[in-house]
């Protein structure tokens, strides 16, 4: 197991840019008819402005999770499955799939900074 602890990860402007602009790109396509913004407003009480906000900061997540394996780990960098899948072919598989390159598979969850700062106040 790899130990848990604060890590930073610094991205110049254009590499921020960059991962931005994929991400966004996703999260447009996923706020077509029977993806995944339609299913958060329909089954979690929310905005589709909220849901899409959700998503963008969960795939940010899974950049940064992957940079900062590679940086601190030496774990191959893989970059995060941004394919829109509909229907059935939607999976629930690891953010990212490290089994078949020796690690476990991981499920990257994220919060925004609202979140952290309700639960160190309440926790």
């Amino acid at each position: 197991m790899i130990g848990v602890k604060d890590l930073v990860i610094k991205l110049t402007t254009k590499e921020n840019n960059l991962i931005n602009k994929k991400i966004q790109t996703f999260v447009d396509s996923m706020s077509s008819e029977k993806q995944s913004v339609k299913y958060y407003v329909s089954h979690r009480n929310t905005k589709s402005e909220k849901a899409m906000a959700d998503i963008f900061l969960g795939k940010k997540a899974e950049y940064i999770t992957s940079l900062a394996l590679q940086k601190y780990y030496n774990i191959k960098y893989l970059e995060p499955d941004l394919e829109v899948r509909k229907g059935k072919k939607k999976g629930w598989g690891a953010d990212l799939p490290l089994a078949e390159h020796g690690y476990q598979d991981i499920h990257v969850k994220s919060c925004n900074a609202k979140t952290v700062t309700f639960c160190k106040a309440n926790y």
